[in-house]
C-alpha cells in the first residue's frame, strides 16, 4: 500500500465530498451508496472507507461543509453592526439565494429532514443537528431584525424558497423574491 502525504489525502477527501454532494443533490440522500460515490470519481469503495467510516460519516462531513458555508453567508448578514439597513439586508439575502452551494445544501438538508427513519437509523443525529442549527438561524435573524418572531418567520420563508428551488419547483433566480419578502416584515 502506498503511503500518501497529508496534502494528497486532503485532495482525495475533497474529491469524495464534492462527488457525494452532487450525487446527494441529484439522486437524494437515501438512494446514494458509497459505491456510487466511489464510481463517480473512479475510486474503489475501500478508498472511500479510508476517509469515511460509513455513509453516515460521509453525510456528517457534507453537513459540516454546509454548516461552514452557511456560517460564512450568515456572517455577511451580520456585517459590522447589530442590525442591518434594508439595502444591505436585501443584498445579502439575494446573494445567499443565488449561491449554488446554498441551493445544493438546501436539497441535501431537505432529504435528510425527510428520511425514512428506522430503528437502526444512522441519520437521526444529523437531523437533530440540523434542527438545532435552524433554531440558531432563527435567533440570529431575530437579532438582526430586532424581533425574534420576525427572525423565525424570515427563516421559514427563506427555507421555503430554498426548498422549492431544490425540488426544482421555483425559478432559478430567487433573488427577486427578497424585496417583496422584506416588505412583509416592514423592513
Amino acid at each position: 500500500m502506498v503511503r500518501r502525504c497529508p496534502h494528497d489525502a486532503a485532495v482525495t477527501r475533497e474529491r469524495i465530498l464534492a462527488s457525494a454532494e452532487l450525487l446527494f443533490e441529484r439522486q437524494g440522500v437515501q438512494s446514494v451508496t458509497l459505491e456510487q460515490v466511489a464510481s463517480a470519481i473512479a475510486m474503489t469503495r475501500g478508498a472511500i472507507y479510508g476517509h469515511f467510516r460509513s455513509r453516515a460519516d460521509l453525510l456528517a462531513a457534507v453537513m459540516a461543509r454546509a454548516e461552514a458555508h452557511m456560517a460564512g453567508r450568515l456572517a455577511a448578514l451580520a456585517g459590522s453592526g447589530r442590525s442591518l439597513a434594508r439595502p444591505n439586508l436585501e443584498r445579502a439575502l439575494a446573494t445567499m439565494l443565488q449561491d449554488e452551494a446554498v441551493l445544493r445544501y438546501a436539497g441535501i438538508v431537505l432529504g435528510l429532514l425527510h428520511h425514512a427513519c428506522t430503528p437502526e437509523c444512522e441519520l437521526c443525529h444529523l437531523t437533530v443537528r440540523i434542527r438545532a442549527r435552524g433554531m440558531a438561524l432563527c435567533d440570529g435573524l431575530g437579532r438582526l431584525l430586532g424581533e425574534q418572531d420576525k427572525g423565525a418567520l424570515l427563516a421559514a420563508h427563506l427555507w421555503g424558497l430554498l426548498s422549492v428551488r431544490s425540488l426544482r419547483l421555483a425559478p432559478v433566480d430567487l433573488a427577486g423574491c427578497v424585496g417583496p419578502l422584506l416588505q412583509l416584515y416592514g423592513e
